[in-house]
């Protein structure tokens, strides 16, 4: 086989480079084998000559195949990607962001459920490219608030979801205050600005992710009720 990096210099970016390169390659191996089957017959060394050939075409053929596994895993893992991300925002999908907060529930932390406050007649007012404009701000802001060990999702429509794990209830707190303030968007030569509602429930135990969403939807149902642009967090119960 040969250094990544000479492979990387020389392939070509797509399987089929591979395919219409090879009779190049193959034309360079089987020239470089048949040099040394020459070198080696004239001094001597014939009986090397088939083994160095043999082995000319096994790296020949290794490397081609070695590439084309790659290739194919990169496909694979950019397919999975866009399969698993909400085509709007680019953050995870609901059924994405449930399998991987599901995955790491047990390390208890802080889940929250933010929703963008009068996103309907902000559409009814502005057209549904202002509401598109105010979901991908808000999850670029939650990007920027949280880490890369944290899993952020959109559930449907203009609600998010966030999974802080070993995050403390205090700094889960001070995150969603941060983010209830809201956003700040230019959307048709106009500024708008809305406000964001946070429903939040710290995790204990190892409940399940969709009755952690329950329950965290509840809070934000409350927080709507109250008057929006609030967080309202609650605690497991212990029953639970």
């Amino acid at each position: 086989m040969f250094h990544p990096q000479v492979i990387n210099t020389l392939a070509p970016n797509s399987v089929l480079g591979w395919v219409l390169r090879m009779p190049i390659f193959a034309a360079v191996f089987i020239g470089l084998a048949m040099s040394q089957h020459v070198l080696l017959g004239k001094i001597g060394l014939e009986s090397y000559a088939q083994a160095v050939l043999i082995l000319a075409v096994v790296a020949l053929f290794g490397t081609f195949f070695f590439v084309v596994l790659r290739k194919v895993k990169s496909l694979e893992s950019k397919v999975q990607a866009v399969g698993s991300a909400d085509p709007l925002t680019g953050v995870w999908n609901r059924k994405a962001f449930c399998e991987a907060a599901g995955r790491i529930i047990s390390q208890n932390g802080v889940l929250l459920v933010l929703d963008i406050d009068h996103l309907g007649a902000m559409n009814s007012n502005h057209g549904r490219g202002a509401g598109n404009v105010c979901l991908l701000a808000l999850a670029q802001r939650c990007r920027e608030l949280t880490r890369e060990t944290d899993i952020v999702g959109r559930l449907d429509g203009a609600s998010i979801a966030i999974y802080l794990p070993g995050v403390p209830a205090e700094i889960a707190k001070e995150i969603a205050d941060r983010l209830k303030d809201g956003i700040q968007v230019c959307s048709g030569g106009q500024i708008l600005e809305a406000t964001i509602s946070v429903g939040a429930v710290v995790v204990r135990g190892k409940p399940s992710i969709e009755t952690l969403l329950r329950f965290a939807e509840r809070a934000l149902d409350r927080a709507k009720s109250e008057g929006r642009a609030r967080v309202i967090m609650r605690g497991w119960p212990k029953a639970a």
